[in-house]
C-alpha cells in the first residue's frame, strides 16, 4: 500500500510543486537523515541480540535517552542554521532548519518503535504505520498543494513529511500507548548503564557506518545544492523518490523480518540460505524498473510528471543502477549487525562513503549537473557493489548464487525493455504506456512462475 502511494502520488505533486521547492524539502530531509545515527548512537541495532524481551528493553531505552540528549543539541545549535544555510546558497532554507529538532523526534521515534514491533513479530503493526505514514505524507503534502498560497512551497512538503511520521507513531503505540512508556521507565538506570557496556561497539563501529552509509545516499543533494542549486536538487530528487524511495518502502519491511530471521538464523548456522533468499527477492523487485528506466527515462518521466520534468528522466537513467544496488543492499546490511561484525560495517561504509563523495565532487568541478551526476553515480555504484560484497561474504552466500540473480532478472525483464524501446520508437505516448504495461505484465509471469519453481518457502 505504501509503495503504491509514493508512486501514485507523484504525477500529483509534480504538477503541484515546482523543482525548487523539492529541492529545499530534500535538502531538509538530507539534513534530518544525516543525524539519525547519531541521535540513538545506533544502539538499538544491538535489540534482536538478546533471546529474552526483557533483556532488550534497556537497550531500548538507552536509544531513547541518547535520543533526548542529542535532540537538546540540535536545539542548542538552531541559532547556527543562518550560517548553514547561506553554506549552501539557499538562505530559505534556514527557516525550516527550525523544525530539525521536531523531524529528529518523530523519525527516530517512529523507527524505535516499529523495530520493537519486529522483535515481538508484530509485523502486521510495523507495516500498518509505514502505510500510514506514506498515505499521510502523500494526502498531506497534496492538500497543501491543492491549498496553494504559503503551503504551496517547501512548507507543505515538509509539513506532510512531519504529518506521516507523527501518524506512524501514532498507530505504533495505538494498542497500549501507556502501557509502552510505562514498560520504558521501569527500566533500572543500572540496567541501562551495563547495556551501555555491553554494546559498546554499536556506537563505536556501527554507528559512524551507518552514518557513512546515509552519507552516501543522501550527501549528494547537499554537494547538489551548494554547487548547482535547489532545481537542481528537485530534479535529482524526483528521480531518487520515484526508484530508490518505492524500493527503500519494501526494503524496510523485508529488513525488519529479515533482522528477526536473521538473528534466528544465524543461531541455528543457516543465515547463508536466508540472505541468499533475500538477495535473489530484492534484486527481483529492482530488476525490471532499472532496465525501463535505462530504456527511456526522459521519455518515461515526461509522460508520468508531465512536460519540463524530461531532465529527472536523464538524471534517473543516469541513477539508476546505483538506486537499484542501494535498494538491494539496504535490507541485508543487518547481516553485519546480527553477526556482531560492526568493524567490517565500518571498513565498507569508510570505503563506499570515500568512493562517492570524491566521485561527486570531481563530477560537480566540471561545472555540469548531469556530468557532476553521472560520475557521482558511477561512484556510488562502486560504493555498494562494495558494500554487497562485504554482506554476502561475511553471511557465507556464494558469489555464482548471487550474480546469477542479476543475470535470471535482467533476462526476465528484457521483452518489457525491448517492448519500451519499440513504443518509444513509434514516438506515440500511448504507446509508451502501453509497451511498458504489457511489459511489466510479462514479467511479472516470469517472477511468479520462478517462485512457484522455487523449493525456497
Amino acid at each position: 500500500m505504501a509503495l503504491l502511494v509514493s508512486i501514485g502520488l507523484q504525477p500529483i505533486l509534480a504538477r503541484l510543486y515546482p523543482p525548487a521547492a523539492f529541492g529545499i524539502a530534500d535538502s531538509f530531509v538530507s539534513i534530518v537523515a544525516l543525524l539519525l545515527p547519531v541521535s540513538s548512537l545506533k544502539y538499538e541495532d544491538a535489540v534482536m541480540i538478546p533471546g529474552d524481551h526483557r533483556e532488550a528493553r534497556p537497550i531500548m531505552a538507552l536509544a531513547v535517552l541518547v535520543l533526548a540528549s542529542v535532540t537538546l543539541l540540535v536545539v542548542a545549535a538552531l541559532p547556527l542554521r543562518d550560517a548553514l544555510a547561506r553554506a549552501f546558497g539557499e538562505p530559505e532554507l534556514a527557516t525550516w532548519l527550525l523544525l530539525t529538532p521536531i523531524a529528529l523526534v518523530l523519525y527516530r521515534s517512529a523507527e524505535l518503535l516499529e523495530l520493537w514491533k519486529a522483535r515481538v513479530h508484530d509485523f502486521k503493526t510495523a507495516s500498518l504505520s509505514t502505510a500510514t505514514r506514506a498515505i499521510v505524507t502523500g494526502s498531506g503534502r497534496v492538500a497543501a498543494g491543492i491549498a496553494g498560497g504559503a503551503f504551496a512551497g517547501p512548507g507543505g512538503l515538509i509539513g506532510g513529511f512531519l504529518a506521516g511520521y507523527a501518524a506512524a507513531i501514532l498507530v505504533l503505540i495505538r494498542k497500549a500507548p501507556m502501557a509502552t512508556f510505562r514498560a520504558m521507565r521501569a527500566v533500572p538506570f543500572r540496567e541501562i548503564a551495563e547495556a551501555s557496556r555491553r554494546y559498546i561497539s554499536f556506537p563505536k563501529f556501527t554507528m559512524p557506518a551507518s552514518l557513512m552509509s546515509v552519507a552516501t545516499s543522501r550527501l549528494p543533494f547537499l554537494l547538489l545544492l551548494f554547487y548547482f542549486g535547489a532545481t537542481t536538487v528537485g530534479l535529482f530528487g524526483r528521480a531518487f523518490t520515484t526508484l530508490i524511495v518505492p524500493l527503500t518502502l519494501v526494503g524496510s519491511a523485508v529488513a525488519r523480518a529479515f533482522f528477526v530471521h536473521a538473528s534466528e538464523s544465524q543461531r541455528s548456522g543457516s543465515l547463508a540460505a536466508v540472505t541468499t533468499r533475500v538477495h535473489d527477492r530484492m534484486v527481483m523487485l529492482a530488476a525490471l524498473p532499472t532496465m525501463l528506466v535505462l530504456a527511456a527515462g526522459p521519455d518515461l518521466y515526461r509522460i508520468v510528471l508531465g512536460a519540463g520534468w524530461e531532465a529527472a528522466g536523464t538524471y534517473a537513467r543516469a541513477c539508476v543502477i546505483w538506486f537499484a544496488l542501494a535498494g538491494i543492499a539496504s535490507p541485508l546490511t543487518r547481516v553485519f549487525d546480527v553477526t556482531e561484525r560492526q568493524r567490517a560495517d565500518l571498513a565498507t561504509a569508510t570505503i563506499s562513503f570515500l568512493a562517492l563523495t570524491t566521485a561527486f565532487i570531481a563530477g560537480s568541478l566540471t561545472g555540469d549537473p548531469l556530468t557532476a551526476i553521472q560520475i557521482g553515480a558511477a561512484g556510488g555504484v562502486v560504493a555498494r557493489i562494495i558494500q554487497l560484497i562485504g554482506v554476502l561474504t561475511i553471511a557465507g552466500v556464494p558469489y555464482t548464487s548471487a550474480l546469477g540473480a542479476y543475470g535470471r532478472y535482467a533476462m526476465y525483464a528484457l521483452p518489457a525493455t525491448t517492448l519500451l524501446i519499440a513504443g518509444t520508437a513509434y514516438g506515440n505516448d500511448v504507446a509508451v504506456i502501453i509497451a511498458a504495461a504489457v511489459g511489466s505484465v510479462i514479467y511479472a509471469l516470469f517472477c511468479v512462475q520462478r517462485l512457484s519453481e522455487s523449493s525456497e518457502p
